[in-house]
């Protein structure tokens, strides 16, 4: 029998080892993100400063009530609709992200991927601000092993935005406001299907993996354009 207790012995030992190699890959992909969001908890309970990511009022743009016009069916507010691939900045002060927008030039999961790693990406066949229909917007909420970027954790605060939260992207002079609707978390092949549904407004849906270093579940906050302009 004392073979058999050695070999169990051993087995055990590479369990262990196996164990806490795994753990510590773990937290050395993911502690950063985790640790946002405790940083996030601390700041909001002692009542810290709020981020600061931008010195551009966001508040003094033309409502959906006040003015409004017809883009591709959709009725809302009355902006400017650049076409594709235009360069636009994502601001969500709240959680002190300020991110390139990035189109892929390539539609496949890789080349979708490939984009991530120089902001947050448009997902294929998204609208653009102020037509009708949803505006995907992919980012990381943590680091992945083969991540080159500099954007592995831009959603890894996207679990603490509510509903009225607002936030904006921003093309040059114009902007758009988006405030929250909902923040929910999916399978992800719910996901997709609640992204694939119709909408009557001009929509952002930011996507992300959840929880942080797993990607069981989708994250998907979806916001409603309310103003926008020059």
């Amino acid at each position: 029998n004392r073979p058999k207790i050695q070999a169990l012995e051993k087995l055990n030992v590479f369990l262990v080892l196996f164990f806490l190699m795994t753990m510590g890959a773990f937290f050395f992909l993911n502690g950063p993100a985790y640790a946002e969001n405790i940083a996030f908890d601390l700041r909001s309970f002692f009542g810290g400063d709020t981020y600061q990511v931008t010195d551009d009022p966001i508040f003094n743009l033309p409502s959906a009530a006040a003015s409004s016009t017809a883009v591709d069916g959709y009725t809302g507010p009355n902006v400017t609709v650049l076409p594709k691939g235009t360069e636009m900045e994502l601001v969500i002060s709240k959680t002190g992200v300020r991110t390139p927008i990035i189109f892929p030039t390539d539609p496949s999961t890789k080349g979708v991927l490939a984009a991530l790693e120089g902001g947050v990406g448009v997902y294929p066949g998204s609208i653009m601000p102020g037509q009708k229909g949803h505006m995907i917007l992919l980012g990381h909420s943590s680091l992945a092993s083969w991540y080159r970027g500099n954007y592995g954790r831009v959603f890894a605060l996207l679990n603490r935005l509510e509903v009225g939260d607002e936030f904006m992207i921003i093309a040059g002079n114009v902007k758009y406001i988006y405030k929250i609707t909902a923040n929910q978390v999916f399978k992800p092949a719910a996901a997709d299907a609640f992204l694939a549904l119709p909408v009557s407004d001009s929509m952002v849906d930011l996507v992300t993996c959840d929880p942080v270093g797993s990607a069981a579940n989708r994250r998907i906050v979806s916001a409603r354009l309310i103003a926008g302009g020059r």
